[in-house]
């Protein structure tokens, strides 16, 4: 095979699918940012608009996973549960990456308290299917360190 007419055969089938790549790194990245900020607006209904029927919200403390909700329904009832005891609780997007259907979040969660946002900082990974978010691990909260500049 003539490696002249082969090679740049190759450079344009990665550059037609690099931007593929990037738009679904970028809508997966969305779809947590909408997903944190339903929670923000304890909005269960959109949240569970942007997951699945089978979601599976599960926490990670050490070397343990437990696993908070199983089913969408779960959700609802986990996340209603969880504004009725903490009203006014919201998560702040610190860093976010993706990689393919992973996205991975460093977020501060908590509350306003006289004024000033109070809260801790938790690593979540994010798995999602078809544009939509399937799992979830939930990492054990840690003291945020303070933000550059």
């Amino acid at each position: 095979m003539n490696t002249r007419v082969f090679r740049p055969w190759v450079v344009l089938i990665c550059i037609l699918l690099t931007p593929a790549t990037l738009f679904a790194e970028v809508t997966a990245q969305r779809t947590v940012e909408n997903f944190v900020t339903a929670f923000n607006e304890q909005d269960v209904e959109a949240m569970l608009n942007l997951a699945t029927d089978d979601v599976v919200w599960m926490s990670v403390a050490g070397e343990s996973i437990g696993v908070e909700a199983n089913g969408s329904q779960a959700l609802k009832a986990a996340m209603g549960d969880y504004f009725s005891s903490h009203p006014g609780s919201y998560s702040k997007i610190r860093q976010i990456q993706s990689s393919g259907p992973w996205v991975t979040t460093l977020e501060h969660a908590g509350r306003e308290v006289d004024g000033q946002f109070k809260g801790q900082c938790a690593y979540a990974m994010y798995q999602l299917k078809e544009g939509l978010i399937k799992s979830v691990w939930y990492f054990s909260a840690h003291t945020c360190e303070p933000t550059p500049g």
